[in-house]
């Protein structure tokens, strides 16, 4: 097999080093600072090591079990248990054609019906260095059913393309990335059947970019900036994949916010020009259905966020001190303040770049998903999974 390239990225991490065989259980004391708030509660903790890299998405399977995926120069997964236990992983080959260190990643993941996952992302090969997209599909086991390489409308004189996200849409599956045609950079929306069949296909200057979530009734958010200059643009497809509803903001970027009971309302955190989050309330044309609100600036651009059924959202990122530090946050809490809690680190001198994802097992309860790299014992560097409730 060939691999490739990674396009370039938004906002490129630490790599995380490290070795060791299973899944150990954490039990590291947290600080007094990231015990402050007792609301939101770290159940456990369970490092999965000799994960190298950095990790970008996940999903829990149809039998309880997850799927990390991420890379390390190529793109990788691993499948663990319900507890966190590492099971197996999956490395996608190097290319000695490929001049690029980095020459494949996988961005997104998704559950399939049958109890396997789709993963997506970008590789290449020596006539594609800036990458091709590639789509592959597992079994709950970490055997490979279909791996395809995929082109912005079947074109393979398309200089760069990847797909940078996947997720639920209807009854099959949103692929968001973009690319270049040798003249301008595109979006690039791609529909797949629950069996992965192609439905439709989109590559447009015109579409805001690639952070989105499908609503309850089937239809598609997307929104970012298209050109990264202006302020970030709102649509909404219907499930056809046309135009139903266009929002122009003056905010620098947008994150969608998915829902745990699939509520018909519209939220997403929107970043202002002081580097605040803005809460948005949205309604079907995507005009406000309440008044936005400014919420506490835990950063987002590389992890997610949840609305739960009280209205409440729950933030999965980061926050600057002297350096990043993975967190959690609680905002829009009925007659409460604000919420965040720092994740803990085995030592001062381990770092713990961001919270990049999370699943939910219940109403108020989650499995989130972090980078971890000690400088001091490499056995404590890998992914760590930690079971979170909301309280």
């Amino acid at each position: 097999m060939k691999h490739g390239t990674v396009l370039s990225r938004f906002g490129r991490t630490l790599a995380i080093l490290g070795s060791a065989a299973a899944a150990l259980l954490i039990l590291w004391p947290h600080s007094k600072a990231e015990n402050a708030d007792k609301s939101i509660v770290i159940d456990r903790e369970v490092l999965v090591p000799g994960v190298r890299g950095k990790p970008n998405a996940m999903a829990r399977l149809n039998n309880g079990s997850f799927i990390i995926v991420g890379a390390f120069g190529t793109a990788w997964a691993v499948g663990t248990d319900a507890n966190g236990k590492l099971l197996w992983k999956y490395d996608e080959a190097r290319d000695p054609q490929v001049r690029l260190p980095d020459q494949s990643e996988f961005h997104g993941v998704v559950a399939l019906a049958n109890g396997g996952a789709l993963l997506c992302g970008q590789t290449s090969n020596k006539d594609h260095q800036a990458g091709i997209g590639l789509i592959v599909t597992m079994s709950a086991d970490g055997e490979v059913v279909e791996r395809r390489t995929v082109f912005p409308n079947e074109d393979q004189t398309t200089p760069a393309a990847a797909f940078r996200a996947c997720f639920p849409w209807g009854s099959g599956f949103a692929l968001t990335g973009g690319g270049y045609d040798g003249k301008k950079g595109f979006v690039w929306l791609m529909a797949l059947d629950k069996d992965g069949a192609k439905k439709l296909e989109s590559t447009s200057s015109d579409l805001p970019g690639i952070s989105g979530a499908a609503t309850p009734a089937s239809d598609l958010v997307l929104m970012g900036s298209p050109t990264g200059l202006e302020g970030a643009t709102i649509v909404r497809l219907d499930q056809q994949g046309k135009l139903a509803a266009r929002r122009k903001t003056n905010f620098l970027d947008a994150r969608p916010v998915r829902s745990v009971d699939r509520s018909s309302e519209i939220k997403l955190i929107a970043g202002d020009n002081l580097k605040n989050n803005v809460l948005l309330t949205l309604n079907d044309e995507l005009q406000d259905k309440v008044s936005s609100k400014r919420v506490t600036p835990i950063n987002l651009g590389n992890g997610c966020a949840y609305a739960l059924s009280d209205g409440s959202v729950v933030l999965f990122g980061n926050v600057v001190g002297q350096a990043y530090r993975s967190a959690i946050g609680w905002v829009n809490r009925r007659g409460k303040e604000d919420a965040v809690r720092a994740m803990s680190v085995p030592a001062p001198q381990d770092a713990s770049f961001s919270v990049r994802d999370a699943v939910p097992l219940s109403a108020n309860q989650f499995v989130a998903m972090r980078d971890q790299v000690s400088s001091i014992n490499p056995v404590n560097t890998g992914v760590v999974l930690s079971w979170i409730t909301f309280k």
